[in-house]
C-alpha cells in the first residue's frame, strides 16, 4: 500500500464522489477506482460501499478512515518540522547563566558539549532579570534558573538539572553567632535580605514558604538588586539570607559567612521553549542531565 493510495482514500471521504475527487486529484476516474481496488485486494475486505452519486465507508473502511487521517497529520507535522529543523542544524545554542552562579553540573556541562559539539555553545552571563528578557527575546535557547523561579506554562519545557543545599548566611559579627546552636527557628526576628521583584519575582513567595514550614513569618524584609549586593549586605548588617550553594562552589567566599545548613535543597532548572527547534537543545540537556545525576550520586 502506497502513500498516494492512502490519500486518494481520505479525498474520497471527503468528497463522497469519485468522479469529484478523481477531478481535484488531476487523475482520471479510472486510475482511482483502480487504486481503490488494489488497496481493496490487498487488505482482502471492501472499503466503500457505492450507488450513483455518492460512497460509504464499511466498517473496515472505518477503521482505516480513523488511523489514516491521524497518519497523516503526524506526515505533515513531521515534514514542516523536518523542515525547520534543517534550516536551524547547525547554528550555535546559547545558555543563559546567573553571573554569579558556579555550579560543578554546569561546567563539566559546558566542557562535554565542546567535546562534542566544538565552536556552537555561547554562554550568556547577566542577571536573572537580565536572562528572562533575553530569554524572552529568544536570544538565549536555554535558561538555567533556581527551581522556585520557575512556574509551569504549556509554552515552556523544563528539567531538573541538580540540586544544592540551602542554608542560612549571616555575618561573623551578627549577635546570633554567640548561640551555642542556631536553628530556622532562632532567625524569627531577624531582617531577611531579599533580591528584588523585579529580580525574583516569586522570591518573596518562596521565603514565606521556607519560614513558615519551620514556624513562623519573616516579619522584616530589606530588598537587594542583585545577589552581588546581598552578599555585601549579610558583611555589614545584622540582615540574614536563605541562600544555596550554586553561588559557592569552589569559592572561598563562604568562609565570609556564618553558615546555618537547613534540610531543604533547591533545584536547578534547565528550561527552553517547546517551539524552539534548535537541534543542539536535547543534546546540551541529555548532556547537563547524565552530569547532574552523576554528581548527585
Amino acid at each position: 500500500m502506497t502513500f498516494n493510495q492512502i490519500e486518494y482514500f481520505l479525498a474520497i471521504i471527503e468528497n463522497k464522489n469519485f468522479s469529484i475527487t478523481a477531478k481535484k486529484l488531476y487523475i482520471s476516474q479510472p486510475a482511482l477506482s483502480n487504486q481503490i481496488n488494489a488497496m481493496e485486494q490487498e487488505l482482502g475486505v471492501k472499503l466503500f460501499l457505492r450507488d450513483t452519486h455518492t460512497v460509504t465507508l464499511t466498517e473496515a473502511g472505518e477503521v482505516l478512515y480513523r488511523y489514516f487521517s491521524e497518519l497523516l497529520e503526524l506526515y505533515e507535522t513531521a515534514l514542516s518540522e523536518a523542515r525547520l529543523a534543517g534550516k536551524s542544524y547547525g547554528k550555535n545554542i546559547s545558555i543563559g547563566y546567573h553571573v554569579n552562579m558556579k555550579v560543578r553540573a554546569v561546567d563539566r556541562a559546558f566542557d562535554t558539549f565542546f567535546q562534542d559539539f566544538p565552536n556552537i555553545l555561547r554562554i550568556e552571563r547577566d542577571s536573572y532579570q537580565g536572562l528572562r528578557k533575553s530569554f524572552e527575546n529568544n536570544s538565549i535557547d536555554v535558561l538555567l534558573t533556581l527551581g522556585f523561579d520557575y512556574k509551569e506554562n504549556p509554552k515552556l519545557q523544563a528539567e531538573k538539572i541538580t540540586s544544592a543545599k540551602n542554608f542560612v548566611a549571616l555575618s561573623w559579627s551578627n549577635p546570633l553567632v554567640s548561640l551555642e546552636t542556631l536553628q530556622m527557628k532562632d532567625f524569627s526576628e531577624s531582617t531577611f535580605l531579599i533580591p528584588s521583584a523585579e529580580e525574583f519575582p516569586f522570591g518573596l513567595e518562596y521565603l514565606t514558604g521556607l519560614c513558615k514550614k519551620y514556624g513562623f513569618k519573616p516579619k522584616n524584609l530589606l530588598y537587594v538588586n542583585n545577589m552581588s549586593s546581598m552578599f555585601d549586605m549579610i558583611k555589614v548588617t545584622d540582615a540574614v539570607a536563605v541562600l544555596d550553594m550554586f553561588y559557592f562552589y569552589e569559592s572561598k567566599q563562604i568562609e565570609d559567612f556564618k553558615i546555618v545548613y537547613l534540610e531543604d535543597k533547591m533545584p536547578l532548572m534547565a528550561v527552553w521553549k517547546k517551539d524552539n527547534l534548535n537541534p543542539h537543545i536535547s543534546h546540551f540537556i541529555e548532556i547537563i542531565k547524565r552530569v547532574g545525576k552523576s554528581l548527585e550520586e
